[in-house]
């Protein structure tokens, strides 16, 4: 996350702020009275530095590395620094990376959206903050008396509080701070949202690729091979499902047949067995007469 950070220029303390979105850089200074700033395309970095350095190879160098860690640390690399340039160095291997940044001053409205508004985001995100932790902190309190009332002994004294109360924060007046360590401080809560404008740009660039160049093609190729396939395969697991149904009704048919034909069959022996036994019987009773 980018910070504001405390640099000297033309022996005045200012602060000076560098943040990335997408691929622009904006590099913001001010003086909390004024404010200057440059924003670097990645096509101006790369001019600039071939410009700079003339004896390296900027194509050999991994420069989104090198850019990123010399403008989050601007103050550790500036060899001079004025209000209309920054001069910046870094060792490398091979010789000294040199790049500047080329400063102009902003409008009353652009102060106000870096450094005003920033500002007063940054203060009512405090509020909200102290407020939640002054609520937190009372309901400890209360927490804390509940213990106690059911016999709850803290055993190490020597962090034992007393009750809280607003009135602390007027017992002792708070040390006087310079304006603009409390500023950058402050102000560090406070994020920038987005440029639109930039995303559209990125997706205008991408519509007028060629449908092969952007691959929009082959994925819709793709995209049609995958649903024709699907249904190919929806369609055979159908006709597989109805087969396997009919399959098992079947099964289910002729169970149901043959166990109807036993139990036909069972019945008719039975009947049958019930006539023949009277008949041998009798003919038992004939021959012991």
């Amino acid at each position: 996350m980018s910070t504001w950070k405390k640099i000297n220029v033309n022996n005045q303390e200012c602060t000076i702020l560098a943040q990335k979105t997408n691929n622009l850089w904006k590099v913001c200074l001010t003086n909390l009275v004024q404010l200057w700033f440059e924003d670097l395309q990645s096509e101006t970095i790369i001019e600039r530095c071939k410009r700079l350095n003339p004896l390296l190879k900027i194509q050999a160098l991994n420069l989104n590395e090198i850019m990123e860690e010399i403008l989050t640390d601007i103050p550790n690399h500036a060899v001079e620094a004025t209000l209309n340039s920054i001069t910046l160095n870094k060792n490398i291997q091979g010789g000294i990376f040199k790049f500047r940044i080329d400063l102009s001053r902003g409008s009353e409205e652009d102060f106000f959206t870096v450094v005003t508004k920033s500002l007063c985001f940054s203060s009512g995100e405090l509020f909200r903050r102290y407020s939640l932790l002054l609520e937190l902190i009372k309901k400890k309190d209360e927490e804390i008396v509940e213990y106690k009332a059911v016999g709850a002994k803290l055993i190490r004294k020597h962090i034992e509080t007393k009750k809280f109360t607003e009135e602390l924060f007027n017992s002792e007046k708070g040390k006087e701070i310079n304006y603009l360590n409390g500023f950058n401080s402050v102000a560090s809560l406070y994020k920038e949202p987005e440029r639109p404008d930039l995303k559209k740009e990125v997706s205008c660039s991408e519509n007028l690729k060629s449908p092969v160049e952007s691959g929009n093609l082959n994925m819709e190729a793709d995209e049609n091979i995958n649903v024709s396939e699907s249904s190919e395969t929806l369609i055979s697991n159908i006709s597989g499902i109805k087969s396997s149904a009919s399959s098992k009704s079947s099964e289910i048919l002729k169970r149901k047949q043959e166990e109807k034909r036993k139990k036909a069959k069972k019945a008719k022996s039975t009947i049958s067995a019930s006539f023949m036994k009277p008949a041998i019987k009798k003919e038992n009773r004939v021959k012991i007469l």
